[in-house]
């Protein structure tokens, strides 16, 4: 990786910031409209309730879903997040934080992944949350990573499936997971399925069960 969000030339840093604070804003305020024209239905909110922190999991094509009905507020709590370093994610930086993240841990695979993930299982001792897609950052799709496992293991932070659905959506299709962004005028359904407590003696349950609350 050339560069990252950390590590611009001072001759791209102008620019950079333009590019990662506009396009992150736009993208901030495309989901507040949609969100003012939506109908938001929520269940299973009170499963948040069993724990000062949790990791909400859900697959990598529903985020955009999940950030319209605003899940870092209305899961409530101190949120942060693992993210990519590259450059060209600013934006994303940007909209998350707008969206209620309090704080971002950059890092990915080959780049300081590791750091990152056992910098957020701290924060997680110490009664934060945090939001991860287990199959992502790029796929497969719906393929299941077990760092989201170790991560409630090493923590002792229960993991909370999440289903964030729209009827009525936009499909990137030619994206790795095909990304979905809501339409306006619609009804986004959130679920929290139970919290999963992982141990070490319940590692292979806990994966399946995962798996099958993900649907």
């Amino acid at each position: 990786m050339k560069y990252t969000v950390n590590q611009m030339p001072w001759y791209f840093r102008s620019v950079f910031w333009l590019f990662g604070y506009g396009l992150g804003f736009l993208f901030f305020l495309l989901i507040r409209v949609i969100r003012l024209s939506c109908h938001i239905k929520i269940t299973g909110q009170e499963n948040l309730e069993r724990s000062s922190g949790h990791i909400l999991a859900m697959w990598h094509h529903e985020n955009m879903p999940a950030f319209v009905a605003d899940i870092f507020r209305i899961s409530k709590g101190r949120y942060i997040l693992i993210n990519h370093p590259a450059w060209y994610m600013k934006p994303v930086h940007i909209a998350l934080r707008r969206l209620g993240v309090q704080k971002l841990s950059l890092g990915s695979t080959g780049c300081g992944g590791q750091k990152a993930a056992d910098e957020v299982a701290q924060y997680l001792k110490q009664g934060w949350s945090t939001h991860i897609n287990p199959d992502g950052p790029a796929g497969p799709p719906k393929i299941l990573r077990r760092g989201v496992l170790h991560m409630a293991r090493q923590s002792g932070v229960p993991i909370i499936a999440v289903k964030a659905m729209s009827p009525r959506q936009y499909v990137f299709s030619k994206t790795w997971d095909g990304k979905r962004l809501p339409l306006p005028f619609n009804a986004i359904t959130i679920v929290y399925e139970e919290p999963i407590f992982v141990t070490e003696h319940n590692f292979e349950q806990s994966e399946k069960l995962l798996i099958e609350k993900l649907g």
